[in-house]
């Protein structure tokens, strides 16, 4: 997870301080007694191979500004400097995440922003309901059958007509009961 407009790193705290604050908070959260938070917990264990937590501070009031150009001298050190240990975490070689089958199936990027849409929806929600997460994956589960049901056929297309070749229509005809079902 990554939380942006964390405000309560200790003064001076270094990368690795505000590191265990994160993981820290990541624990109380999935380990506190609101109901439904142990399937929560549950769930994302089982649908993630590694679960982390990295929080970024506000990047300064001038990003406000509508007359904000984006001059990195405008943003707050404490954000740049904290954004840059992110992705030096995220992208090293052995933290960088490892290919993960939610539900057991890989997100293809067709679907990746489906996926990630409906948990996002899911946890926007402070309040973190069972419910609402599992009305996510059940979204994700439908697509991930759509996406199945939408290869299988290719593959079926493809051998029936593939597109090295012209087909017969009527030779085409028989073989269209065949493809659908």
């Amino acid at each position: 997870f990554l939380v942006r407009d964390w405000a309560w790193y200790e003064a001076g705290s270094s990368f690795e301080d505000c590191h265990h604050t994160m993981e820290r908070h990541l624990r109380n959260l999935l380990n506190s007694n609101v109901g439904g938070r142990d399937e929560l917990r549950e769930r994302l264990e089982r649908t993630f191979s590694s679960i982390s937590c990295h929080g970024l501070p506000h990047p300064g009031l001038a990003v406000l500004d509508p007359a904000f150009k984006g001059d990195f001298e405008d943003i707050s050190s404490d954000f740049s400097q904290l954004l840059g240990e992110f992705s030096r975490r995220f992208f090293s070689e052995g933290d960088f995440p490892k290919p993960s089958l939610p539900l057991g199936m890989e997100i293809s990027p067709a679907s990746f922003e489906n996926t990630v849409r409906n948990f996002v929806e899911a946890f926007s929600d402070t309040k973190g309901s069972a419910v609402q997460l599992r009305d996510a994956f059940v979204k994700v589960e439908l697509f991930k059958t759509r996406d199945l049901l939408l290869q299988h056929f290719k593959r079926r297309m493809e051998l029936a007509a593939p597109e090295s070749r012209a087909v017969d229509p009527d030779d085409f005809a028989r073989d269209e009961a065949s493809i659908r079902s």
